[in-house]
């Protein structure tokens, strides 16, 4: 899409907790590997410390900033395979649970055996796995202390609803974060408890939807032109080039970056399997709606305010690219 990346689409740091940079516990990586505290010491070249316990009645406590301990490989190892295997999950549907202590207490456990791998034990983004998927490049874990979400149903710059954040973790993120279906429901709303409490900014602001247009009832050949047009039109193909390969003049330049000045990659149109924030035309929609923040893929919801029609039928061009278009 348009290069470089426009102000409304940089995530907006907005105050929360913050805690010390800290490694998590022996930790299970679902690709994987376990590393102990040592390794991981290693591997993020800095002083850990790993953090267990609760020692206050404060939301800032259940973080972490009492009596710290090392957490047994064994009992996070035994964890991490109720985790990975689903043995731990429940066929009831879980009501969404009170955010009070308790909640904030189960959240923050299951957290640091399926997430701060990646994320960090301060959810800043900084679990040694992070550094691997990408150190000098993006995607990176997503900081939720900044408050910068990329896959949500709002407006460019708003938070994510409780929604955006379920549906994340429920079908993961393509090539990057594995689905946690395994995890009960009640599991997954405990771990967005958790993680909200980073950000003060979701005690003050209740995040809401846009209003998406009702899909037509399927794509025709004249729609499917007119969605070319717009592709060249809206600049799309700088970025994902003229067949939409992601190799346009901006993405091969090297001249896209992230909010953290980070490279990032134009996305391959042509598979489905790369959009990483879901390939069905209502995903397509919603991406195209909402932007995705702190990248150089702005909001195109002004652009197509009162033309729904044309907005669908560039979400039918896009999905011919890959020949598997939805009818």
């Amino acid at each position: 899409m348009p290069a470089g990346i426009s102000a409304s689409a940089r995530p907006k740091a907005s105050p929360g907790f913050r805690s010390n940079n800290t490694c998590g516990p022996t930790s299970p990586c679902l690709h994987g590997m376990t590393l102990t505290c040592d390794e991981q010491k290693t591997a993020m070249q800095r002083p850990v410390i790993c953090d267990t316990p609760f020692s206050r009645e404060s939301i800032s406590s259940i973080r972490g900033s009492g009596h710290r301990t090392m957490m047994h490989a064994k009992h996070l190892k035994y964890a991490a395979l109720l985790i990975v295997t689903g043995l731990c999950a429940s066929t009831a549907q879980a009501v969404k649970p009170a955010t009070n202590r308790d909640t904030l207490m189960e959240g923050r456990l299951i957290y640091e055996q399926a997430c701060a791998w990646c994320h960090g034990i301060g959810g800043e983004g900084d679990g040694p796995a992070g550094w691997f998927i990408g150190r000098y490049s993006s995607p990176r874990p997503r900081n939720f202390v900044m408050g910068g979400y990329k896959f949500r149903s709002t407006a460019s710059g708003e938070l994510p609803t409780d929604q955006d954040l379920f549906r994340v973790i429920t079908q993961g993120i393509p090539g990057v974060m594995p689905a946690y279906r395994s995890l009960n429901e009640r599991e997954r709303w405990q771990i967005i408890a958790y993680l909200k409490s980073w950000n003060s900014a979701f005690e003050e602001e209740t995040p809401a939807p846009l209003t998406f247009p009702s899909a037509p009832p399927g794509p025709t050949e004249a729609g499917i032109q007119h969605g070319r047009h717009l592709y060249v039109k809206l600049d799309c193909r700088v970025c994902h080039g003229d067949n939409g390969e992601g190799d346009g003049p901006e993405a091969t330049a090297g001249h896209l970056r992230d909010a953290d000045n980070l490279r990032i990659r134009a996305t391959n149109l042509t598979d489905p399997s790369a959009w990483k924030n879901g390939a069905s035309s209502h995903d397509l929609l919603r991406t195209l709606m909402t932007g995705l923040d702190g990248t150089p893929m702005p909001s195109y919801a002004n652009e197509f305010d009162g033309q729904e029609e044309a907005l669908w039928d560039l979400v039918w061009y896009i999905q011919s690219l890959s020949g598997k278009q939805e009818r």
